[in-house]
C-alpha cells in the first residue's frame, strides 16, 4: 500500500484521544452507606455491565472513525505491476504534442500535425472512464497552464483538435518539464500515461539535459509520425544588405535557398515580391544539400522620411513543395529619402581636403554616403552633418539616427549630457579613437562610473604607437579571427574568407579597455539596478493607495501634493526631446533585474592578438554604444588602405547601427507584442489581419499604468505579415480602403533551421534519452495503457463514507437511551391517565431512571 498524500499519516496520533478522553472522564464512585438506597443495590450491578458494554463500543466507534479518516486523508493505493489497465482504473494522460513548424510537412493530403492528432484522438478513445486528460502543445510557449486538465474525452479531443502549426521549433527538454509540471499538478490519479507525439527532429532531441528531464516522468511513450526520409527546399535567409532603402538607388535584397533530399531540384521558380507584387522571377536548379545564394535589386518609387519611415513588405518565395510553410520569407522595408547623420570630428565643416587635411569621420563618411561621380548634386541616402565637439547642439542630435565621434580629443561636459540624452531615447552613437584622442580625458569627462557616454572604462596609457613618416617597418599587432562573434560582424561569406578579411589588417596603435574596471562596474550596475527597481516597486505601490483614496474621495491635498512629488522626481533625467521614436523598443521596466543587468553590461565584440579589446558595447536606455579603440586612419592602421576590404568592418558596425535607429518590424515568433500608443490614437479603433486569415479581426486597446494606452498583439506565432487598420477620422470599416487606414505591418518569420528535416530513429532516442522504460511507437502501431497502474487510489471515498456512518451510528447509539425513556413514559402515561397512583412508586421510578 502506498499514499499519495503520506505526510498526513502522522495525525494517527489523534486515534489515542477517544481512549484518552475515555480514560479522563472515567467516573471515580465513592462508597457512601444509606439505608434508603440499599433496595437499588441490585438494579445498579445490573446496569453497570451494560453501561461498560455501551462504553466500550462508543470508544471502538470513535477511535476507528478518526482511524478511518485520517487514512482517507492520506488516499492509499495500490501498485499493480507492469500491466495494461485491466481493472478499469482511470488513468491522467499527459499528451505532448509537437507543433512546430516541422510537422507542416504534408503527404496524401495530410500534414504530420494532422496525423499526430488522429494518434492522439484514437489514445483518448481508448481510456478509462474517469480518466483526466492534460494536452500540451509543445511549441505554444508561456501559454499552457500544468493545472489545465480535460476530464472528458469529448474536451480533451476538441483540445487537440484546436492545436495550430505555429513557426518555431521544438525543444523536447521543454515539454518534458511541462509535462513534469502536469503529472504533480494537473490531476491527483496516480496512474500517468505520458505520450510524446512529434517527427522526432533532430533539433528537437539535440539537448543534452534529456535524462534528466525524463527520468522524473515515469511511464513514457515516444510516438513517430514521420515518414524515414523527407525532401525539403526553402528559403533559409533573405534581408536587406543595407538594412534600409531609399528611393534614389536599388536596394540590394540577399537570399538563401536551401535544398536536402535525395534528388535534385530542377527548373526551380524564386519570386521576389514587394507589397505582393511580382518584381522579379528566376529559375534555378538546386543539387541535394545546395545551399544557394542569390541576389535581386529593386527600387523603390516612394519614400518616407527619417522620423516616419515607409515600410514595404518584400517576400521571396519558391515553388511550393511538401513543407509549404517555409517556402517563403518576408521583411519589412524601411524606405526614407534621407537619414540624418552626426559627424564629430577634430576639424568638422573646417577641414580642408586640398590641403590634405581631413577629419578624423571622413573614411566613415565615404562608407555611408560614397561618391560614384563628380556630381556634386549626387543624392545620397545619408544626409551627412559635420561638426566640431564644441558646435554640438541638442538641436543636431534630435532627428539624427546615428552619431558619430571620431578623433575628439576630448568631449565637452555639455556634449557627454546631450548624447547621453540621445542615446537613451534610442539612438546609435559609435566612437573611434584616432588624432589626438586622449583616453585619460576621455575617462574623465565621458566614463562617469557609467552614467556618461563610454561603454567602458579606459587606462590611461595606449597600445603601440605611431610609426614616424621615415620608418620603414613598426611594431604592430593584428585582430584575432576567433573572437569575432558578435552578430554585427555576420558576413555572407565563408569561413575562410572571413578570416582572411580579420587578419589582414595590421595595427599600430590603439587605446586599452580597463577590464578591472568593467568587472567593477558589473557589481555596481547590480545594486544600481535593484535600488531601481525597489524605488520603481515602491511608487506603483503608492500609485495603486493613492488611486483608491481617489476613487473612494478621500485623496486629501497633501496626498495629491506627495503624488505630484513623486512622479515628477520620477519623470526627473527622462529626456523626451528626440523627435522619433521606436514604439517597438523593449522597455527596461518590463525586464528582471538580471535581464537589466546583462543588457546594460559593457560587451566585448572583438579583440587583436594581444588580448587587447578592439570594439566594446553597450546598451543605455533604448539606444546603443559601439567604441572601437583604433582610428580611422592609416597612421593608426591599415584598415582604410588595406587591400582585402577590411574597411567592411566598419561598414557593417556603421549600417548596423543604423538599421538599429530604425523602427524594427521584422520578428521572430513571439506571444505577443505590445505597442504603445500616442494620445490620440487611444479612442480609435483597430482590426488586424493574420496570415492566412482573409476576414480581420477587431484589437482591443489596453491601459497601462498612469495613463498609457497600447495594442497587444497575441500568438504572433504564424509566418507571413500582420497588417493592423486604424479607423478613418469620417467612419467606416478600417478594412474599406487598406491603402489610406494601414497604420502597421509586421513580418514573423521562424528558425531557418527547422526547415531541415533529419529525424532520429528509435536507437539514436535510446542513445541521447539514456533513460529505460520509455517505448517507441511507430505511426502504424497503437497506443498503449501498459504501464504500473495504481488501484484503489478512490478507495478514500469509502473510507470517508465509513466515517460518516460511524459518526451517525455513535448518534443513533447514543439516543437510543433516551428514545427509551420516552417511550416509557409515554406508556406510563396511558396506563395511568389521571395522573395519580402510589407516589413511593412514582418516586422510585424517578430514581431508577
Amino acid at each position: 500500500m502506498s499514499f499519495l498524500t503520506g505526510s498526513f499519516l502522522f495525525a494517527l496520533v489523534a486515534a489515542g484521544g477517544p481512549v484518552l478522553i475515555h480514560l479522563l472522564n472515567k467516573r471515580r464512585h465513592r462508597t457512601v452507606e444509606w439505608a434508603a438506597m440499599e433496595f437499588l443495590r441490585e438494579a445498579v450491578r445490573r446496569n453497570k455491565r451494560v453501561m461498560e458494554l455501551r462504553d466500550m463500543l462508543l470508544l471502538a466507534m470513535r477511535t476507528l472513525a478518526v482511524i478511518l479518516f485520517v487514512l482517507a486523508m492520506a488516499q492509499p493505493y495500490w501498485a499493480s505491476g507492469d500491466n495494461d489497465a485491466w481493472s478499469g482504473e482511470p488513468v491522467h494522460a499527459i499528451l505532448v504534442i509537437d507543433n512546430s513548424l516541422s510537422m507542416g510537412y504534408t503527404q496524401l493530403d495530410k500534414t504530420l500535425l494532422d496525423v499526430a492528432k488522429e494518434k492522439a484522438d484514437e489514445f483518448i478513445g481508448t481510456l478509462p472512464k474517469g480518466s483526466d486528460v492534460s494536452v500540451i502543445p509543445l511549441c505554444d510557449r508561456g501559454r499552457f497552464d500544468p493545472q489545465d486538465v480535460y476530464q472528458t474525452r469529448e474536451g480533451a479531443i476538441e483540445a487537440v483538435d484546436a492545436i495550430e502549426l505555429v513557426d518555431r521549433d521544438a525543444r523536447a527538454g521543454y515539454g518534458a518539464e511541462l509535462a513534469a509540471a502536469a503529472a504533480k499538478r494537473g490531476s491527483a490519479n496516480p496512474t500517468k500515461r505520458v505520450v510524446f507525439i512529434g517527427d522526432m527532429q533532430e533539433r528537437t532531441w539535440a539537448s543534452t539535459d534529456l535524462k534528466r528531464y525524463f527520468e522524473e516522468l515515469g511511464n513514457v511513450q515516444v510516438v513517430q509520425v514521420s515518414p524515414e526520409k523527407r525532401s525539403n527546399t526553402w528559403v533559409s535567409e533573405f534581408r536587406l544588405q543595407d538594412g534600409v532603402a531609399d528611393d534614389q538607388t536599388s536596394a540590394v535584397f540577399l537570399a538563401t535557398v536551401s535544398h536536402t533530399g535525395d534528388e535534385e531540384r530542377s527548373r526551380l521558380r524564386v519570386t521576389l515580391k514587394i507589397d505582393d507584387l511580382v518584381a522579379e522571377e528566376r529559375f534555378v536548379d538546386l543539387q541535394p544539400g545546395q545551399d544557394l545564394q542569390l541576389m535581386f535589386k529593386h527600387r523603390f518609387d516612394v519614400a518616407g522620411t527619417s522620423k516616419e519611415p515607409l515600410f514595404v513588405p518584400a517576400t521571396l518565395e519558391v515553388s511550393a513543395d511538401h513543407l509549404p510553410q517555409d517556402d517563403y520569407r518576408t521583411i519589412i522595408v524601411p524606405v526614407v529619402a534621407k537619414v540624418p547623420v552626426l559627424f564629430v570630428d577634430q576639424f568638422g565643416e573646417s577641414e580642408r581636403p586640398r590641403l590634405n587635411r581631413y577629419g578624423e569621420t571622413f573614411p566613415l563618411r565615404r562608407l555611408l554616403a560614397p561618391r560614384t561621380s563628380h556630381d556634386p548634386d549626387q543624392k545620397s541616402l545619408v544626409d551627412i552633418r559635420h561638426r566640431i565637439a564644441s558646435e554640438v547642439t541638442q538641436d543636431d542630435l534630435k532627428d539624427v539616427r546615428l552619431a558619430v565621434l571620431a578623433g575628439v580629443e576630448a568631449p565637452t561636459p555639455d556634449l557627454v549630457r546631450a548624447l547621453r540624452e540621445y542615446v537613451e531615447q534610442g539612438g546609435q552613437l559609435f566612437i573611434a579613437a584616432g588624432a589626438e584622442f586622449d583616453p585619460l580625458a576621455w575617462n574623465a569627462t565621458a566614463w562617469l562610473d557609467g552614467n556618461g557616454i563610454l561603454p567602458a572604462p579606459l587606462k590611461s596609457e595606449a597600445l603601440g604607437n605611431v610609426p614616424p613618416p621615415s620608418a620603414s617597418q613598426w611594431p604592430s599587432f593584428h585582430l584575432a579571427s576567433n573572437t569575432f562573434k558578435d552578430e554585427v560582424f555576420a558576413m555572407q561569406m565563408t569561413d575562410n574568407e572571413r578570416s582572411d578579411l580579420l587578419s589582414s589588417p595590421f595595427f599600430y596603435k590603439a587605446v586599452a579597455v580597463d577590464r578591472d574596471g568593467m568587472d567593477k562596474f558589473a557589481e555596481a550596475a547590480r545594486k544600481r539596478v535593484e535600488d531601481q527597481r525597489k524605488a520603481f516597486e515602491e511608487h506603483e505601490a503608492n500609485e495603486r493607495r493613492w488611486a483608491e483614496l481617489e476613487r473612494a474621495g478621500k485623496l486629501s491635498q497633501e496626498e495629491a501634493a506627495k503624488r505630484k512629488a513623486a512622479r515628477e522626481k520620477l519623470g526627473e533625467g527622462t529626456a523626451r526631446w528626440l523627435e522619433w521614436s521606436n514604439p517597438l523598443a523593449a522597455d527596461d521596466e518590463q525586464l528582471t533585474i538580471e535581464q537589466r543587468i546583462a543588457q546594460t553590461q559593457p560587451r566585448v565584440m572583438g579583440e587583436y592578438d594581444n588580448g587587447a579589446i578592439f570594439a566594446v558595447r553597450r546598451s543605455i536606455g533604448k539606444g546603443k554604444v559601439i567604441m572601437v579603440t583604433t582610428g580611422t586612419f592609416p597612421v593608426w592602421n591599415n584598415v582604410a588602405v588595406d587591400a582585402s576590404g577590411s574597411v567592411l568592418l566598419f561598414d557593417r558596425m556603421l549600417r548596423t547601427m543604423l538599421t538599429m535607429s530604425l523602427p524594427s518590424r521584422t520578428l521572430d515568433p513571439i506571444n505577443q507584442v505590445q505597442i504603445p500608443l500616442r494620445a490620440d490614437d487611444q479612442a480609435a479603433r483597430f482590426v488586424i489581419q493574420t496570415p492566412g486569415d482573409p476576414e480581420p479581426h477587431p484589437l482591443q486597446v489596453d491601459a497601462l499604468e498612469q495613463g498609457q494606452y497600447a495594442l497587444t498583439l497575441r500568438d504572433v506565432g504564424k509566418r507571413g505579415v500582420y497588417r493592423v487598420w486604424r479607423e478613418s477620422a469620417t467612419g467606416g470599416s478600417p478594412a474599406d480602403d487598406k491603402a489610406n487606414h494601414e497604420w502597421l505591418k509586421l513580418a514573423i518569420n521562424g528558425p531557418s533551421a527547422e526547415s531541415k528535416l533529419t529525424s532520429i530513429d528509435a536507437r539514436e532516442f535510446a542513445e541521447r534519452v539514456e533513460v529505460d522504460g520509455i517505448r517507441w511507437v511507430n505511426a502504424d502501431e497503437e497506443i498503449s495503457l501498459a504501464g504500473t497502474t495504481y488501484i484503489g487510489h478512490n478507495v478514500w471515498w469509502w473510507l470517508m463514507l465509513m466515517v460518516i456512518l460511524l459518526l451517525l451510528g455513535e448518534m443513533v447509539f447514543l439516543a437510543l437511551p433516551h428514545i427509551q425513556r420516552e417511550l416509557e413514559a409515554r406508556a406510563a402515561g396511558k396506563s395511568n391517565p389521571s395522573g395519580t397512583g402510589d407516589d413511593k412508586s412514582s418516586d422510585t421510578k424517578g430514581v431508577a431512571a
